[in-house]
């Protein structure tokens, strides 16, 4: 999907405009003064690509060199004040959001809900259509990778652009349907090598800027994300998106480390097509020697081939790869004792960026698809203690069916430090279910026909009896564990109950 255009515009769009708080004395860039159709043919001047050296007339750009693509929601910046924002954020704190007196969020969001509603009602028409409707039920396979390669964002430029040996990639599938919250909590960080439940992350459509990302988050990156404004990503589905090969979705993991992935569609088939061959070099020697030129069926969310390690986590990604490209570029044999200390490289006992190994990625993969989705709060947080058991008054407050659970990490030289995390024992609900076989997720939401429980520990769900009968070797031993989970869930929810319908006697 393209920039909206004047047409898409209704006239209140057109004449809108942010608001300013009288107390706000910031110098916002000039075009935050001007109506919402003038922004939009400035943003349009700008070529896109941009040729090199190239600046506007007030000096903005609006392009990403590091995925070719519209930054957020295409509005223009000006690159060489990057914290201008952040602290334009620190001085009008109390004037926007909770604290406004003229009940105003901060300009900066303003602009972007400008922008964001005429592309929302556009995704509202796609999701009517026939073609959103067929390209539900498609699988879809995607090359996932990690850019930029193997060179730092500020060493390098032009080998960094164009390096094709050594990247962190991934070959993927999964169905059109699958929404965005789950691609990533369930698909993009097993597959790639990220923890789950750790840090935000978010969406942005290259060829208009439009952000997607979670509704609700409490990860410690989400600092970063004062003043942006993003799409539920619960409620949009990767058809929405993409619609055919060689369309691209950008996906940024780490809001802190900003570590940047392109999604490309390559390939949307039928449950049970042969996987095609992709024109990418890298991808057709992998798969050959994986497969032996014999490719596979499509059957599901399924991780053919890639390639490296993807790097560890909190490893200073800021403006791309930070300080992995340091550490790839001394070699294949390199051990880095703190990165083997990061939390994907500890828990995996991953000790090599090179020695990438499919099976173990396979098995994260299959395991997440299997078990639970994430709690929507009380992400992975390290809590450092000034006195024993101090940090537990950071715990998170937690619903029924919800545990936080903790652990200990570090070094030998930091000792312990805990960890925290909100872990579900309750079973996922119909809109958050996946199939715990191929990974299937119907739009529950748009009426179409929900999963089946596993009638035994009623918190697996699975298509129909035949992705039950092939998952049952992997279910069984899962089965008990679930059935007795679900049954302290239930106890919860009652004693709850129990306790609201006493308040409600006493307060009378």
């Amino acid at each position: 999907m393209e920039l909206p255009k004047h047409a898409d515009l209704s006239t209140e769009e057109k004449n809108a405009k942010v608001r300013i708080s009288n107390e706000d004395s910031s110098p916002y860039e000039q075009f935050y003064h001007w109506p919402f159709e003038t922004i939009l043919k400035y943003t349009k001047t700008f070529p896109t690509p941009p040729p090199k050296n190239w600046t506007s007339q007030l000096g903005h750009e609006n392009w990403d060199p590091r995925y070719d693509g519209y930054c957020d929601w295409a509005i223009p910046f000006q690159p060489e004040d990057p914290f201008g924002g952040m602290m334009r954020i620190m001085q009008t704190q109390m004037i926007y959001g909770a604290f406004s007196k003229e009940d105003l969020v901060y300009p900066e969001i303003q602009i972007k809900k400008l922008f964001a509603a005429p592309f929302e009602r556009a995704l509202t028409e796609r999701s009517k259509s026939k073609e959103h409707l067929r390209l539900q039920s498609k699988i879809f396979v995607l090359k996932y990778s990690l850019t930029p390669f193997i060179t730092s964002y500020d060493e390098e430029w032009e080998d960094r652009l164009t390096d094709k040996k050594v990247r962190a990639w991934r070959l993927i599938s999964c169905y059109g349907e699958t929404n965005l919250d789950t691609l990533h909590d369930r698909i993009l960080g097993p597959a790639m090598g990220w923890c789950r439940h750790f840090h935000t992350y978010k969406y942005i459509v290259p060829t208009n800027g439009a952000c997607f990302g979670p509704g609700t988050s409490e990860a410690i990156d989400k600092m970063h994300a004062m003043t942006s404004y993003t799409l539920d990503s619960s409620k949009y589905q990767l058809a929405h998106l993409l619609r055919e090969p060689g369309q691209r979705l950008v996906y940024i993991y780490d809001l802190g480390d900003t570590w940047t992935h392109n999604l490309e569609l390559v390939q949307v088939a039928n449950r049970g097509d042969l996987l095609e061959m992709p024109c990418d070099d890298q991808v057709q020697n992998a798969l050959i020697k994986e497969y032996n030129g014999e490719l596979p069926k499509i059957k599901g969310v399924q991780l053919f081939a890639g390639e490296l390690n993807c790097a560890p986590e909190n490893s200073d990604g800021c403006g791309g790869m930070g300080n992995y490209g340091h550490l790839l570029k001394k070699g294949k044999k390199h051990i880095s004792p703190e990165a083997t200390r990061s939390p994907n490289w500890k828990d995996h006992k991953i000790k090599n960026a090179f020695k990438f190994d499919l099976d173990a990625h396979r098995k994260r993969l299959a395991e997440a698809i299997a078990g639970k989705s994430s709690a929507k709060t009380g992400q992975k947080m390290c809590n450092m203690m000034l006195q024993p058991d101090s940090h537990r008054f950071l715990n998170q407050q937690t619903r029924p069916g919800e545990r936080v659970h903790e652990k200990c990490v570090g070094s030998l030289k930091t000792g312990c430090v805990p960890m925290s995390e909100t872990i579900k024992i309750r079973p996922d609900k119909e809109n958050e279910a996946v199939c715990a076989a191929c990974g299937r997720q119907p739009n529950v939401q748009a009426g179409f026909k929900p999963l089946l429980r596993c009638g035994s520990c009623k918190a697996a769900w699975y298509c129909g009896k035949s992705c039950q009968h092939s998952d049952w070797k992997n279910h069984k031993d899962k089965c008990v564990k679930m059935r007795k989970e679900r049954k302290e869930y239930k106890k919860e929810v009652a004693s709850c109950d129990d306790q609201k319908v006493l308040a409600t006697r006493c307060s009378r």
